[in-house]
């Protein structure tokens, strides 16, 4: 096996920017379902055949279901307009659809991962029965799927999480001939990199000549060191810069797509970030699942969470984990152990341990996140309790652009700091919206209510009927019903009206940028000066520095 592009990949997949997101309904195969434990139950009586459109919300917004009765029973489900997690939330209700209508029951199974999507479902599901006429006895009995429990399982290369990183390496192993078994404690693949921007930063010669960008490997590695303050390890940092290229092509050579241009992610400090044409990461994971699913030597045990390493001699050589039903699972690893089960951001006892309080002195048990809920460094526990020693644990990372509640960073529209402008609830600037994360984040929570509206005019948003955002969904669908808080206004005085900001501030503010596009020269010291602010609609949306990645 290649062990330096293996090793070139993970750490270029660290780079991908997460924006977590909740995403319209697109193409999507989940992994297959189990058979079913049991016969289904028999036709219900006094059940009024046809179809029926319910409505309810969801974890990310409002949720449509058409639900249709035939002959007293559920004969399908179709999953309508909705904002659920791509690739997680959307996985589960197709999930829970197959087993609803088995079982003929809403009490069925939910998604581990996607509860509060799968618990949804159920009970639009649930509300379509009893429009047709169904009491609340019917349709209720408990169904579980059938599921193939072992106690002991072995392979040679056994890997901990089927995020972006784990799902690298069981396409990486599986192609080189190993046996793998892959351990993912949610009910779908994809971790973090399902609600990541589906950005991978690297220098791209010819793309980059075309759009006139000047780059190479040594300015990736000084820039990637200088924008972490020198303390990363320089020899890693330096295999992520040379290799970075041959991680993009292999991406590119498994199927993935990526836009004809390079962009200037949220605080990256140059233009070499590649976005993919897919929403968010969920090309990637789709494309690692394509291959893996054609691998006979590659297996994925989903809801399958690893809870401790075995030793033996000094060397780990297994995992104890838990089955879906809570039996123990031994698995043997003939090779290898890979732990690739993310950082700890969603684990507050563990941030509170680490935290560097000078720096971040508002993160707390509170602080909202943009990861997935399951990223709460589980495999760094497990390394810990077996003497591994732990680096850099105090180095946390947040970016500003997460729902004021959530911390999520679903429904923002082009998060290229060239189309947007930064103000507080003064209708001013404050920050160079080109800045680093830890720059801008600082500056955000130094603001009335720690929060900021960013603003879009239509020299970027010209077509929000066509234009979609970061989740894939049409700008005016949002627009139209305020999703995420979004507001416009014809003008910058109606926008500051709709946002409640003073309007004569928000007129001098935008006016003051035009200039500094003009003169390149910006009070701030933003560099991307390129477009103005001038032409209506003006849209906003509030954001938070939400926890975004523990790098120890």
């Amino acid at each position: 096996m290649k062990i330096t592009k293996l090793i070139s990949l993970l750490l270029a997949l660290l780079m991908i920017t997460s924006l977590a997101a909740c995403t319209q309904p697109a193409a999507e195969t989940p992994p297959e379902e189990p058979p079913a434990e049991e016969t289904p139950p028999a036709v219900e009586e006094g059940i009024k055949s046809g179809t029926y459109e319910v409505e309810g919300v969801g974890f990310g917004g409002k949720m449509s279901v058409k639900v249709t009765i035939k002959d007293g029973k559920i004969d399908d489900i179709e999953i309508g307009k909705n904002y659920e997690t791509n690739g997680a939330g959307r996985v589960a209700l197709e999930y829970v659809s197959q087993r609803i209508i088995e079982g003929q029951t809403t009490n069925v199974e939910a998604v581990s991962g996607a509860t509060i999507s799968s618990s949804s479902l159920m009970a639009l599901v649930r509300k379509a029965l009893e429009e047709a006429g169904a009491t609340k006895d019917q349709f209720s009995e408990e169904y579980k799927i059938a599921r193939d429990i072992k106690t002991e399982r072995e392979a040679e290369i056994v890997i901990i999480g089927a995020g972006g990183t784990g799902l690298a390496a069981a396409v990486t192993a599986g192609q080189e001939g190993a046996s793998v078994i892959v351990l993912e404690t949610n009910g779908f693949a994809g971790g973090n990199l399902l609600v990541s921007g589906g950005v991978y930063n690297s220098p791209e010669p010819e793309m980059q000549a075309k759009q006139g960008i000047e780059d190479s490997p040594e300015l990736f590695v000084q820039q990637t060191l200088a924008g972490g303050d020198n303390i990363a390890n320089p020899e890693l940092v330096r295999i992520l810069a040379y290799n970075a290229l041959d991680g993009l092509n292999w991406l590119k050579e498994l199927g993935n797509e990526f836009e004809d241009q390079v962009i200037q992610a949220p605080g990256a400090l140059h233009p070499r970030s590649h976005n993919t044409t897919a929403p968010l990461g969920s090309g990637i994971i789709k494309t690692y699942l394509e291959h893996i699913d054609k691998m006979d030597n590659v297996e994925i045990l989903y809801e399958t969470k690893g809870e401790s390493l075995i030793q033996e001699d000094g060397r780990v050589v297994g995992v104890i984990a838990k089955n879906p039903d809570g039996s123990k699972l031994t698995v043997k690893a003939n090779k290898g152990v890979i732990i690739a089960t993310g950082g700890f951001s969603k684990n507050a006892q563990l941030v509170m341990e680490y935290r560097n309080a000078e720096k971040w002195p508002l993160l707390d048990e509170n602080s909202v996140s943009t990861n997935m809920d399951s990223i709460r460094g589980e495999g760094i526990i497990m390394a810990r309790e077996i003497g591994a020693d732990v680096v850099d644990m105090d180095q946390m990372q947040f970016l500003y652009l997460g729902q004021p509640k959530t911390g999520l960073l679903s429904g923002v529209f082009n998060v290229s700091a060239e189309v947007t402008v930064f103000v507080n609830k003064e209708g001013k600037r404050f920050v160079a919206e080109d800045a680093r994360r830890d720059v801008i984040s600082s500056a955000v929570f130094a603001q009335e209510d720690g929060m900021m509206y960013m603003l879009h005019s239509a020299e970027s948003l010209s077509d929000p009927a066509n234009q979609l955002n970061i989740d894939g969904i049409p700008m005016k669908e949002l627009l139209d019903i305020g999703a995420y808080g979004w507001k416009q206004g014809d003008t910058l005085e109606e926008l500051a009206k709709e946002i409640g900001v003073p309007a004569e501030n928000l007129v001098q503010t935008i006016a003051e940028y035009n200039e500094a596009v003009d003169t390149k020269n910006d009070p701030f010291g933003r560099t991307l000066l390129n477009v103005k602010m001038e032409k209506g609609p003006f849209y906003a949306i509030p954001r938070v520095p939400a926890l975004h990645h523990t790098m120890g």
